[in-house]
């Protein structure tokens, strides 16, 4: 079977895994010979002795390859590329004693890998590629994608203030700070995965919990109860049985991992990050899914520490040691969290790649293209994530929130909504986004035809949630568009009341009143404006400041920018 162990990161761009088949055999002996002068350096200066490491290429009916390329890569990085010959045959010279991946591509054909390859005292190995591309079908855990070279940015700092453009005053701007924070929430790394407890009742926890009061001695007691109630979101009543268990058999993996992930999320960082490092050391002999779990946990505590360069390399390297659909959706979206929109995005379209039913994939792109301006492939990418799954509200309330999209263009973003609303007609966002998709086709204010359609979606949301404020602010503004003062008064009111912040609400209302005559309310609600709006920057501001940015730099281009 095949691991992934051993596999590290690949070339960002190109040559990423999809899956591998491969049969590797001991043959007869050939003298021992020394690996390339240069390669592998720390090996060869161990040893004299090499082995022949042998190898053809197929495709997946048997038929051999000539002219793939064929690349061995060493624990360390240096890696030795050649070519198959006309009998798709290939040949390296490896030192004893180290561990190698082997990895081989061919253009329209596909890819393959083996690996881990020890190599000890045999003088000869042969490996048999075969190579193969794009396969459906769920993967499993033996057969993961992996990278093929290093990722090609680097995250080489962080800087106190972002680059949204703009201190709080720009629209736009704060929709991009909102969906980049948004995302995180999309992430599975901040609860326990696969655990039993999340479907028990109250009564059922009880007799947990009372069996493992019983039995204060017995691990498996313990530990049952403990997962079970952080699975429930009782992690400060879990902690106390966890770490009993603990006490019991300190050095068991998933009672140490569930320990340190119910301490991240009781808030107790420092004894979260004591126990995740302590068990980062001694796992040599996890998977490397569970080496990349604690991780990923590492890189959850680190961002919530403020440490957003150390949780970021986290996410990174448990990516890279099992690429795993969530490990790469967690790389992303850290870095997109932190206004890396380039590397962010081009995490997220290998991910697309590896996993092309991943919706969240697909939004990330989208919230990625968003965040460096490119409005209209945002909404194609996320118009794709709701095709994959059209009964989620998840893709669809993204594309909602997108401002500065020219919709008038895009029948993508109408289409998406209004299929949102067909299918959510007791959604009370799906009726409100569909409403503004509609309003923003209109060509001007005389194209009146759909004003009907607009008005009665508008007041289903606000009958679905009368909560929502912003429903009650764009039937103001059609009430106000028809002149009926009245009823857009009352419209911009009842937004007022359903959400006091909203300073769009009283704006509009100072324009009204005055419009009408008043001019004390209209001087009020002019007054309250300003007064949220200065609240308003002043929050965005803080929140700026409070997310770091990462220093990067992709193809040797910084992008990073300046302190504001």
């Amino acid at each position: 079977m095949i691991t992934n162990g051993e596999i590290h990161s690949g070339t960002m761009k190109t040559r990423w895994f999809i899956r591998f088949v491969v049969i590797v055999m001991a043959c007869t002996a050939v003298p021992t010979l020394r690996f390339k002068a240069g390669l592998l350096c720390a090996q060869t200066q161990k040893t004299a002795d090499s082995v022949a490491l042998y190898g053809v290429v197929n495709d997946a009916d048997g038929r051999k390859i000539m002219g793939a390329t064929v690349q061995l890569k060493a624990k360390t990085g240096v890696t030795e590329t050649t070519t198959t010959d006309g009998t798709g045959a290939f040949r390296f010279l490896v030192p004893i004693g180290g561990t190698y991946t082997l990895y081989a591509k061919s253009e329209g054909i596909g890819e393959g890998a083996s690996g881990p390859l020890e190599f000890t005292n045999q003088t000869e190995k042969q490996v048999v590629l075969i190579l193969k591309s794009n396969p459906s079908g769920p993967q499993t855990s033996a057969d993961q994608p992996a990278f093929f070279d290093e990722p090609q940015f680097t995250v080489s700092g962080v800087t106190d203030t972002t680059n949204l453009g703009g201190h709080g005053s720009n629209a736009t701007s704060r929709t991009k700070a909102e969906l980049t924070t948004e995302i995180t929430k999309l992430s599975e790394s901040r609860v326990i995965r696969d655990s039993p407890g999340s479907g028990l009742d109250i009564s059922a926890q009880r007799a947990l919990r009372e069996k493992a009061d019983a039995k204060p001695d017995d691990f498996a007691s313990n530990h049952e109860a403990g997962k079970a109630l952080a699975a429930a979101g009782n992690d400060t009543a879990a902690l106390s049985y966890l770490e009993r268990a603990a006490r019991l058999k300190p050095d068991d993996f998933d009672n140490s991992r569930a320990l340190a992930t119910a301490y991240d999320r009781a808030g107790n960082l420092r004894r979260a990050r004591e126990v995740a490092q302590a068990l980062s050391k001694k796992q040599e002999h996890e998977s490397s899914e569970n080496q990349a779990d604690v991780l990923r946990l590492l890189g959850s505590i680190e961002e919530k520490s403020g440490n957003p360069l150390e949780a970021v390399q986290h996410f990174q390297q448990a990516a890279e040691l099992h690429p795993s659909e969530m490990n790469l959706f967690d790389w992303g979206a850290e870095l997109l969290l932190h206004n890396a929109p380039e590397p962010a995005g081009d995490v997220f379209a290998r991910g697309h790649q590896l996993f092309p039913q991943s919706a969240r994939m697909l939004i990330g792109m989208g919230i990625s293209s968003y965040a460096r301006g490119s409005y209209d492939q945002a909404v194609e990418r996320l118009g794709e994530a709701s095709d994959l799954t059209p009964d989620d509200t998840t893709p669809y309330l993204f594309l909602g929130r997108l401002r500065n999209v020219d919709t008038g263009r895009s029948t993508v973003y109408l289409a998406k909504l209004q299929r949102f609303a067909e299918r959510h007609p007791e959604n009370a966002w799906a009726n409100y986004y569909y409403a503004l998709a509609l309003l923003k086709q209109r060509s001007g204010p005389d194209d009146t035809k759909n004003l009907p359609l607009i008005e009665s979606l508008l007041k289903n949301a606000v009958r679905l949630d009368p909560k929502l404020a912003l429903a009650y602010l764009q039937l103001g503004a059609v009430y106000g568009e028809s002149s009926d003062s009245a009823k857009a008064i009352s419209a911009y009111q009842q937004a007022t009341a359903a959400d006091p912040a909203l300073e769009e609400a009283h704006y509009r209302l100072a324009q009204i009143y005055k419009r009408v005559g008043d001019q004390t309310n209209a001087q009020r609600e002019l007054q309250l404006y300003n007064e949220l709006s200065k609240q308003a920057s002043a929050k965005e501001e803080k929140q700026r400041r409070e997310i770091q940015q990462f220093v990067y730099s992709v193809q040797g281009r910084s992008s990073a920018a300046p302190p504001q």
